[in-house]
């Protein structure tokens, strides 16, 4: 079951990264992310190498809270029913936090030739 859990969950960050062009592309609530290029207009379009280097940045925060997650849910899965709760809490983290965050990362690193600009209002 843990293994079964752990598969899907390693499959579903890498699924993330096909949906990658995805994330310039896409008008969030209050912003939208666009690639600004040397000496070019903003776009909302990333190339398959482009991609390449932001997927890490995306993905990384992803994969590790979720093998340290694991290793604490199979540290702690013989404590009884309460590992179920703690899949829950993995899941929402995991969205809510996790994911937002690693965007945040992507879009604060420069990358060679580009860089992800987030527009839009800023509330502070």
């Amino acid at each position: 079951m843990f293994v079964a859990g752990a598969v899907g969950s390693i499959f579903s960050i890498f699924v993330q990264a096909a949906f990658l062009p995805r994330l310039v592309r896409k008008k969030f609530h209050l912003f939208r992310i666009g690639v600004l290029r040397d000496d070019d207009p903003p776009s909302h379009d990333l190339s398959l190498s482009e991609i390449a280097r932001v997927a890490p940045q995306v993905l990384w925060p992803q994969f590790a809270f979720l093998v340290a997650a694991g290793v604490l849910t199979f540290l702690f899965g013989g404590l009884g029913h309460g590992v179920q709760g703690i899949d829950s809490l993995v899941f929402l983290l995991r969205f809510l936090l996790i994911g937002p965050w690693a965007v945040n990362l992507a879009t604060r690193r420069k990358y060679v030739g580009f860089r992800l600009q987030p527009f839009g209002i800023r509330y502070i």
